[in-house]
């Protein structure tokens, strides 16, 4: 079994990195291995065709 102070150098080591690597990942531009943002395929929304009345 693991001692405390064992138990405290994994979770500060180990852990925590993983734990605050979560909020580094950009949500917003990929970039490319030269630091530019990739272009994106950007298509327009779809439109939706009115139905005909049925009344």
């Amino acid at each position: 079994m693991l001692e405390i102070w064992q138990w405290v150098v994994l979770v500060f080591l180990v852990l925590l990195p993983f734990a605050l690597m979560v909020d580094f990942w950009p949500h917003r531009d990929r970039l490319d291995a030269q630091g530019r943002s990739l272009p994106r395929d950007w298509r327009p929304p779809t439109t939706k065709v009115p139905e005909p009345d049925h009344h």
